[in-house]
Parts: structure tokens; sequence; C-alpha cells
């Protein structure tokens, strides 16, 4: 899945995928109604969150490397 550069468009993308983080759809519009480190805050979380769910449901996936990297930024 990616974002198809729409907000309109997002909605549509998050209701075709059916594992995605919590309340994604209200998290991802709230980025944009927030100020900076708000923003921030919950970006990072729903990053946070993909990461758990790659680990929930795709163990053949190691996600530890890339979420020690991220930590790092």
């Amino acid at each position: 899945m990616y974002y198809p550069g729409k907000l309109k468009s997002l909605a549509y993308t998050l209701s075709q995928m059916t594992i995605k983080p919590d309340n994604a759809e209200a998290r991802m519009m709230n980025l944009w109604q927030v100020q900076g480190k708000e923003s921030i805050d919950i970006l990072v979380d729903l990053i946070k969150d993909t990461f758990d769910l790659i680990e929930l449901h795709r163990v053949d996936i190691m996600v530890t490397q890339a979420r020690q990297e991220f930590e790092i930024l």
C-alpha cells in the first residue's frame, strides 16, 4: 500500500487495508491539523505501531534493525 497523494484517497486506501494501526485514518488526518511537535509524535506512534504489526503478522520479516535505526533518528 502507498499513500496516493490526496487526502480524499487516503480514506479509500486505508479502507482497503485489512491490517493497519488502530484508528489509522483519524490519526493520519490529524497529522495535518495539529502543530509541529504533536504531529511528529503522532507520526512516530504510527510508525512504531506499524513495526509492531509487522512483527505480529509477518514473523518472517525482521524489523529489529529498522526499529533500532528509526529510534536513532
